[in-house]
């Protein structure tokens, strides 16, 4: 048994242990409810943010904030280069590149940046404005809807905590872990497919090759087996 074959070996023990002590209702719960909090929070945040926009002054009040911070950033590049035409206005308000791209992307975006820099400025506020109202949308959905259901699943929790049914909610618990540690290890394991490939020897490469029970889980990773029949 080699250094590698004892890494994965305390990442499923550590999270079967965490498993154990959380039981299986609040392991499960926690991992559902993000996942179940995600996608309703894409599903439905578009009608809580028109919601938002038909019944409460929200936007136009980000429109006014958003606008006077549009124009003080504008105005203070101005008065430190002279010009600001060969920015855009995202650049200007210190947005992740992430953002700038999405924006600048679109023919339309584009097009609101253009007329931002000749001063034009309500339009860049209403965009971004609708951006921030999508944003919270999503967030509220989000934190809502992952509350409400470890609520249910700590209900659930004090019901198996009971006697009889507490060794079952442990047992499952240590279950559920074990199998999410595993699924870490896929991942880790999928992962080191392409460094495995190019590196070709090194480190990680002779641990992976020492190893057993490691080396058979690499050689037989389900997620990369998932991968090969999506492709």
């Amino acid at each position: 048994m080699g250094w590698f074959d004892i890494l994965v070996l305390v990442i499923l023990v550590i999270h079967a242990i965490k498993g154990w002590q959380r039981g299986f209702v609040l392991s499960f719960f926690s991992l559902i409810s993000v996942i179940a909090a995600a996608v309703t929070a894409k599903l439905y945040h578009t009608r809580l943010s028109e919601y938002l926009l038909d019944n409460t002054p929200l936007l136009l009040k980000l429109q006014q904030w958003v606008g006077i911070r549009v124009k003080d950033a504008a105005y203070q590049e101005v008065a430190s280069r002279g010009d600001i035409a060969s920015d855009n206005i995202y650049q200007i308000l210190g947005m992740p590149r992430g953002i700038q791209e999405l924006f600048m992307g679109s023919e339309t975006m584009r097009g609101y940046s253009a007329k931002a820099m000749e001063g034009v400025y309500a339009y860049v506020a209403d965009v971004l404005a609708r951006m921030f109202i999508d944003l919270l949308s999503i967030l509220l959905i989000f934190i809502c809807v992952r509350i409400a259901l470890m609520l249910i699943g700590h209900l659930l929790d004090g019901i198996f905590s009971l006697p009889i049914l507490n060794q079952f909610n442990h047992m499952g618990g240590l279950a559920f872990g074990g199998l999410k540690g595993l699924l870490i290890i896929f991942i880790l394991l999928l992962l080191m497919v392409p460094i495995n490939t190019m590196a070709g020897e090194g480190l990680l490469a002779e641990g992976l090759e020492n190893s057993v029970f490691a080396k058979f889980l690499y050689d037989h990773n389900l997620l990369l087996s998932m991968i090969g029949k999506i492709l």
